[in-house]
Formats: C-alpha cells, sequence, structure tokens
C-alpha cells in the first residue's frame, strides 16, 4: 500500500485534479439529475495499490471510506490521480445504470474490469489479465494509453483505445469500439460460453459478471473459438427441467413453464411430460417448433410469443384440445392452411410490434378470422408508425363467436361495418386516427351489448368519447394512454406522501383530486381517472393495516370496504374477463377490491366466514384464469392466502 490517503472532497475538485477544467461535470460522470452540492468523489493523490484478489466494487477500492458519506452526499467518481495497481482485482461498477466514475490519471493494472454504468476514464495504460467487459450503453471505458487483455467484450457499451491494443478476442455486440472486431453480433457465441448467452446470443450480464467476478473464464476452450458451437439446451433451460422433474415425483406435470430460459431450440425431453395441457416457449429465440412438441396432445394453451419463428408448422392446427395459442412477436406470413384445423381454438394475438417485414405487416393487418370457428378472443399486436387504411367494407375481422378484439395498430381510414354484425361481441381494444371517430361513433353506436371500449394510445378527443357515451350510457367508455402533466403532478404529490407515512394528508388529496376530475369522465385518461380511485383504496387500506386500535381499524376496514364497493360499480356491467383483457391494471383493481371486501367479512363484528371464503375461492379462479402476468399472480394469490390464514 502507497502512503497515499485517500480523502472525500467536492467531485470538481476531485476530477480537476486529474482533467484540468472540465465544463460539464455532471455529463462527464452521468449525474444529470444530481445537486451540485451533493456531488463528491474520493481522491487519491499519488499511486494506490490494492492487494485483494477477487472482486471489488469501485466504491470499495479504498476501503470502507465510501460507507462513511453522509445522507445528502452522493460519491460520484475515484479519483486516482497516480497509478492503480490491483493486480487480482476484479473492478466492477457497482450498478449497469449508473455507477460512480473510476478516473485515474496514470497507468491501471486489474485482473479483470467489469463495467456497466459507470464511466471509466485512464490517462496511462491499461493492463487486464483476463477480460474487460463492457455492457449496457450509461457506461464507457476510455483508456488514453496502449491497452493489454486476454479478452475484451463490449455490448451496448462504449469504448474508446487512444494507443495499441494488444487483446487476442475482442467481439462486440451492439457496441461501439474504436478497435477492430474478430466476432460481431450473433457471431459472440463463437467466442463466449453458451451458458453465459441468451436465445439471441446477447451476453446475461449477472451470469458474465459472476463467472468473472469468481476468476473464472468466460470464454470458449482455446479450441473451439471461432467455430459454430453446437445447439445445446441453456442453463436455465437446465434447471427449469430439473424443476419440472421434481414436480413430476408427487403427480403428472400439467403446466411448464419454459419462457424466458435463454432456449435455442426446446430440449427432446418435454415428452416426459405428455399429459401437460399448458406450455410456454415465449422469449426463447428457437426458430422453429420442434415436432417433440407435437407429442404433447392435451396442450390447450400453447404460448410462443417472441420465438423468432418465421413459420408454424401443420401438425400445430390438428392439435385437438388447443384452445389458447399466442404467436406475437414473430414474423409470420401464414398460418398452417389446414382443413379443419384449429377447431377448438378461442383465444389467438398475433402480430410482431417491431418487425421490419412488410410481409409479415401485411398479412397480420389483413388476416382473416373465418378459419378459426370457435374464436373468441383475437389480439394483433402489430406497431404501424404511421397507421393503416381501412374500408368500411373489411370483413376480415368477422367472426360469430368473437367475444373481444384487441387492435393495436392505429387504424385510419372507416370503422368496418362488419363489427356491428357481431352479436357475441363484449369488448373492443382499438387505436383510431382522428379522422376515423365519425364512422367509428356510427358502427360503435350501434353495438349496445358491448360491455367496454377502451381506445388505447391514441387520442380519441372529448367530443367524440362523450357522444359515444351518450349513445351507449351502459358501456364503459375507456382511454387508456399516458396522462396529462397535471395528473401527473397530482399523483406525484400524493404518491410521496403516501411514501412517508403521511396518510391522512395523502387521504385529503387524493379525495381533492377525485372531486376536481370525477365530471370529466370518460374524457379523462384511464391513468388519470383510475389510477386516482386505485390511491384511494391503497390509502384507506394502509391506514387500516397500521391502526392498533380493534374498534378503530374495524371502521377503518370498513371504510376500505365501501370504496372498493363504490369501485365496483363504476364496473358493474362489465364481466371480470373482459376487465383483465382490457389491461392487468384494471382487472388487479377488481381483484383488489374483491380482496378488501372479503378482508371486511372477516373482520366485520358479525363475521362473515363462508362469505369471505366463497368469494376468495371464486378471486383465485379468476387470477389463475386471467391474471396475464406471473408477478401479478404471486402477488394476488399472496393476499388471498393471508386472509385465508387471517380465519384460520
Amino acid at each position: 500500500m502507497t502512503g497515499a490517503v485517500p480523502r472525500i472532497v467536492p467531485a470538481g475538485v476531485a476530477v480537476q485534479a486529474v482533467l484540468g477544467p472540465v465544463d460539464d461535470l455532471k455529463a462527464l460522470l452521468g449525474a444529470y439529475s444530481m445537486d451540485d452540492d451533493a456531488m463528491v468523489a474520493i481522491l487519491v493523490e499519488g499511486d494506490w495499490s490494492c492487494a485483494t484478489d477477487g472482486p471489488l466494487t469501485m466504491e470499495e477500492l479504498c476501503g470502507d471510506l465510501a460507507a462513511h458519506l453522509a445522507d445528502d452526499k452522493i460519491l460520484c467518481a475515484i479519483v486516482i490521480t497516480g497509478n492503480l495497481h490491483a493486480p487480482g482485482v476484479v473492478l466492477c461498477d457497482s450498478d449497469r445504470d449508473w455507477a460512480p466514475s473510476l478516473i485515474v490519471g496514470g497507468n491501471v493494472v486489474a485482473r479483470s474490469l467489469s463495467l456497466g454504468g459507470g464511466a471509466t476514464r485512464i490517462g496511462g495504460d491499461l493492463a487486464v489479465g483476463s477480460t474487460i467487459y463492457g455492457f449496457y450503453n450509461h457506461g464507457s471505458l476510455d483508456v488514453g494509453g496502449g491497452t493489454r487483455a486476454h479478452a475484451i467484450v463490449c455490448a451496448d457499451f462504449y469504448m474508446t483505445f487512444a494507443g495499441p491494443v494488444d487483446c487476442a478476442h475482442v467481439a462486440c455486440t451492439r457496441g461501439w469500439l474504436t478497435i477492430p472486431v474478430h466476432f460481431e453480433g450473433e457471431a459472440i457465441n463463437r467466442m463466449l460460453l453458451p451458458d453465459l448467452l441468451d436465445s439471441a446470443n446477447w451476453p446475461i450480464d449477472e451470469l458474465v459478471r459472476q463467472t468473472l467476478e469468481e476468476g473464472r473464464c468466460v470464454l470458449l476452450p482455446p479450441a473451439q473459438i471461432g467455430k459454430q458451437p453446437p445447439v445445446t439446451v441453456s442453463r436455465a433451460g437446465r434447471a427449469r427441467l430439473a424443476e419440472l422433474d421434481l414436480q413430476a415425483i408427487d403427480g403428472p406435470v400439467l403446466r411448464l413453464d419454459l419462457s424466458k430460459c435463454d432456449l435455442k431450440t426446446v430440449p427432446e425431453s418435454i415428452t416426459r411430460f405428455a399429459g401437460a395441457s399448458w406450455l410456454s416457449l415465449a422469449g426463447n429465440r428457437i426458430g422453429r417448433v420442434p415436432d417433440c412438441v407435437a407429442a404433447l396432445r392435451e396442450l390447450e394453451v400453447l404460448d410462443l410469443s417472441d420465438c423468432g419463428l418465421a413459420a408454424l408448422p401443420d401438425w400445430l392446427a390438428r392439435l385437438p384440445k388447443l384452445r389458447v395459442l399466442h404467436v406475437a412477436g414473430n414474423d409470420l406470413t401464414a398460418f398452417p392452411a389446414i382443413d379443419g384445423g384449429f377447431a377448438a381454438l378461442e383465444e389467438l394475438d398475433i402480430g410482431h410490434g417491431f418487425s421490419r417485414s412488410d410481409e409479415h405487416v401485411d398479412w397480420a393487418f389483413n388476416v382473416s378470422l373465418r378459419g378459426f370457428p370457435a374464436l373468441r378472443r383475437f389480439a394483433n399486436r402489430l406497431n404501424i408508425k404511421d397507421g393503416a387504411s381501412i374500408a368500411a367494407a373489411h370483413e376480415g375481422w368477422y367472426s360469430p363467436t368473437l367475444e373481444h378484439l384487441h387492435i393495436a395498430p392505429e387504424m385510419a381510414g372507416r370503422m368496418p361495418d362488419c363489427l356491428a354484425r357481431m352479436p357475441q361481441l363484449r369488448s373492443l381494444d382499438l387505436q383510431i386516427a382522428a379522422a376515423m371517430t365519425p364512422s367509428a361513433l356510427r358502427v360503435l353506436s350501434a353495438m349496445p351489448w358491448l360491455e367496454a371500449i377502451q381506445f388505447s394510445y391514441c387520442e380519441p378527443g372529448c367530443a367524440f368519447l362523450s357522444a359515444l357515451r351518450a349513445a351507449l350510457p351502459a358501456t364503459l367508455i375507456r382511454w387508456n394512454t399516458v396522462g396529462g402533466q397535471a395528473a401527473s403532478s397530482a399523483h406525484r404529490e400524493i404518491d410521496s406522501l403516501i411514501y412517508h407515512d403521511r396518510l391522512e394528508e395523502a387521504l385529503i388529496a387524493v379525495e381533492r383530486h377525485i372531486g376536481s376530475s370525477g365530471g370529466l369522465y370518460p374524457c379523462l385518461p384511464a391513468s388519470d381517472h383510475e389510477g386516482t380511485l386505485r390511491r384511494k383504496l391503497d390509502i384507506l387500506s394502509a391506514m387500516a393495516r397500521l391502526c392498533d386500535d380493534a374498534p378503530l381499524k374495524r371502521r377503518q376496514i370498513g371504510a376500505a370496504a365501501d370504496w372498493a364497493a363504490s369501485m365496483m360499480a363504476r364496473y358493474a356491467g362489465v364481466s371480470a374477463p373482459t376487465l383483465w383483457r382490457l389491461g392487468y391494471e384494471l382487472g388487479s383493481d377488481h381483484a383488489d377490491c374483491q380482496i378488501t371486501q372479503a378482508w371486511w367479512l372477516i373482520r366485520r363484528e358479525a363475521p362473515d366466514h363462508a362469505g369471505a371464503t366463497a368469494l376468495l375461492a371464486a378471486l383465485e379462479r379468476e387470477v389463475a384464469a386471467h391474471a396475464p402476468h406471473r408477478h401479478i399472480a404471486e402477488r394476488l394469490q399472496q393476499r388471498i392466502d393471508n386472509l385465508r390464514a387471517l380465519m384460520a
């Protein structure tokens, strides 16, 4: 260890000691939103040595000095005016989004660099025994001298080398480098270990970091570098299959969740679960659906979203029990042309939101639903920037069995007349251009059987929404888009009061906001209108939970239950499936209201455990059937379980 003594100084003072005067300190350090007075740095005037072996964050380079910062200070940089000698250390950014910068005026010696959100600047030479790894575009590496390393991996990162670079293996995927690259884009799989890459050959940051921090090599064996590796089951896939095997010990496994497992192929071993009725391969770039999936003849639900598919196998249309098929996020251009195919299919999602294929866009927007005799729900998730023109005579969406229609791309032209000939239709989720509102008002006004109409990510206009509400007084009219600045400001105030446990003030603020905006429905965006209602329920429930006085607690639970009932009354004509189909926020609100009412049945002066039990059982079935995301279902299930425990 050198005789230099690290000290905490204002960030500008420390940075100037190496870089001289800086025009924009915040831009240099990526500290755009920080107060000038809060920005400090650790300054080492001279050389600094570190004898540690293993990982150290930039903050830990100078011992625990950073841990003693005042609460109103933020460590923005570690500045060493001389050399940094840490030959056994894996230097790590603590966060990939933002981290304190490392600025060294002289040379740096380290075992590896694992960089994320910090701006690392080295004035002299950089010598790394193993790997320089940079991930995510909030960070950067700038070396003023020469560089020596065994491997450099740049993933959506900025690396600038002013001097000569001696490196045997350089890989770059969506990054910025000033040196020649050996393996670029998806070819990174010819250099990195397969377990460190996802199904799109994108580095799995946490696994790469963990491997480096443990002192292990991230590269393929030398003889395999540069060669196309064989396709194997990923680490995450192996772990998920092991979990399923353990479940199989207790009985048949009906649900196979292999989503986001970094798979590049579907493991043949899934045929062990031939009785499964539910399979998700979503988020794996498998490229094709192998025939081993056809062995799952009991499948009712199949999720192939975002799988890199260009075609579907013919046997898919022949699965006898298939009710739900999700294929959004794939550049498909056709369905299997099988007579009598998809006979049981009730739910279908298509459309790649970021497709670059004109053929896919044309097919998806003009797909005909007549080939699906039992279809109840259809969603087209295309994202067309300039919209697509539809004619009043368009018949592609006609289906006598359809209950819910979701068209994500913006529609221009005229609202199709066929919608008014679909008596089973219960809900619509559309994005329409302003010029379409006259024909939309004419067609939609002729559909009094609709439970709900949602306009997503467009501005249909208050006059149109008011006219539609007058024509369909029993239909929920919902405008689902980003709220205005005033609404955001009000919500920020309320959320801040809730965060600081100032619940009485938060309740006054939310009631004031409800009073000022209640008469504006349906012209208020859902994020404002429903968000305010939700916040009041959250506040009343929190006040009840925190109350220790039993009589007062009971009254507060009752107040929360009353508010929950008033919220549910707003959606009295809308079925639970429709609420969930319009968005998980609306479905979650509905579930939270029911949970609050069950809580009241349990805690009121004359408890009704039977009523609460029945309500929770019905809600549990609803969540299992309709909650679209695992974390939402798990949160609601935990609340249901807590109330059952309260009754016990």
